[in-house]
């Protein structure tokens, strides 16, 4: 594992709670580590630096599956997915919707969540639905004591004296509700009532919230 400027020794390197010290990353001379694979069997201590700016691939892979650590310093999940949002009401009736932009992306570091959505329709019509606006298809669930709060564009809403709509995703749930707010106004959600029948319905939105 020793580069001396002229020898290189790469392989897998099985370990187990090795401690590694003194490494020279980038260094012409000197001893550093290089390696193709290294694979850690358990705790790895690296007291410096780790630069991977000079690797191949450039990359960190985290399990597909989620190894949850309750360690406030410890990294434990990277993801970047897209997912599907879908709009619906608390009593969707008769609700009959065609997409012309239907797009959520999210990406998770951590406990932190960031999600964008753009929806668009093409179709948007209702008749016996009643109830708050809802949109579903959130990758994970919020956390319970906490609300993610989104900046919001939208259009085909119309709610007197209200100018302001934010994208709200309550505590302990994946569904969002869109809630209205203006001058002198008590903040309100948006109805089947506030979204005309045969309009077209735009929502886009940014929130970040915490699982």
């Amino acid at each position: 594992m020793l580069k001396d400027g002229t020898q290189t020794l790469t392989a897998n390197i099985p370990m187990g709670g090795f401690k590694l010290t003194g490494l020279a990353a980038g260094s012409a001379t000197g001893n550093s580590l290089r390696y193709e694979q290294l694979f850690v069997a358990s705790a790895l201590a690296l007291l410096g630096t780790l630069d991977i700016s000079t690797a191949a691939g450039g990359q960190i892979v985290f399990p597909a599956t989620q190894n949850a650590s309750s360690g406030a310093n410890t990294l434990d999940d990277y993801e970047e997915q897209t997912w599907t949002p879908v709009v619906t009401f608390a009593t969707p009736g008769n609700l009959s919707i065609a997409y012309l932009q239907q797009l959520g992306l999210y990406t998770k570091i951590g406990r932190l969540v960031m999600v964008e959505c753009i929806i668009q329709t093409s179709t948007f019509t209702h008749t016996t639905a009643s109830g708050n606006l809802k949109i579903t298809g959130f990758p994970f669930s919020n956390n319970a004591t906490t609300e993610g709060i989104g900046a919001t564009v939208w259009s085909g809403i119309t709610k007197a004296n209200y100018t302001n709509i934010c994208t709200r995703l309550l505590g302990s749930g994946a569904i969002a509700e869109l809630w209205a707010s203006g001058s002198a106004q008590a903040e309100l959600p948006v109805t089947a009532a506030d979204t005309p029948s045969a309009g077209t319905l735009v929502i886009r939105f940014c929130m970040s919230y915490t699982v």
